[in-house]
């Protein structure tokens, strides 16, 4: 059996003071470092900071192109927004102007997802054909300068129990859903 030969004292007082160089490294490292100094972007505009306001017409996402349905989708969108969303536009850009020019907003929504159920396949299996949904990615531009005020995805999303609903009804009610929520959209302070 070997036992345990004792160090020298050299040696020793060696080997503890690399072990304490050690551990205080280790503890120098384990420190937080302090934040670089990172350049701030400017807070962003709310739509209430503009004077005029331009709906452009609604598009679809380029992997939407093509069916009938999906058109007819931005269709409807297209129509409702011009309905629901007229009068207020109408109303704020009769608004005399704050500044000149006026800062002029465009509204650019396209369509990333709808999933409409045909009317006779609703008819025949009822809930079964599932919920139907129309999502709407509303990108706010600085007419301006074309900079984004804001890029955001609106979805309307019907319930399996309303698709016992008359026929249509469901996927009719989804772009008055999207129109409203665009109207809060715009309306809504900075902070939100």
């Amino acid at each position: 059996m070997h036992a345990c030969l004792p160090l020298e004292p050299a040696r020793r007082t060696l080997a503890l003071l690399l072990l304490a160089a050690s551990l205080l490294a280790g503890v120098a490292q384990a420190r937080p470092q302090p934040d670089p100094v990172v350049a701030q972007a400017p807070a962003p505009v709310p739509p209430s900071a503009f004077d005029r306001f331009v709906l452009a017409d609604a598009r679809l996402a380029d992997d939407l192109l093509g069916p009938d349905g999906n058109e007819r989708a931005r269709r409807e969108l297209q129509m409702t927004l011009r309905d629901r969303l007229g009068p207020w536009l109408d109303a704020r850009n009769a608004q005399p102007a704050r500044g000149q020019p006026p800062r002029t907003l465009r509204i650019e929504p396209t369509i990333v997802l709808v999933a409409y159920v045909d009317p006779l396949a609703r008819a025949a299996i009822g809930p079964v054909a599932g919920p139907e949904r129309l999502h709407v990615r509303v990108r706010l531009l600085d007419a301006a300068d074309g900079r984004v005020i804001a890029d955001t995805t609106l979805r309307a999303e019907g319930s399996t129990l309303a698709s016992v609903a008359p026929l249509g009804a469901t996927s009719s009610s989804l772009p008055r859903r999207i129109a409203d929520e665009l109207v809060e959209l715009l309306e809504a302070p900075q902070d939100r």
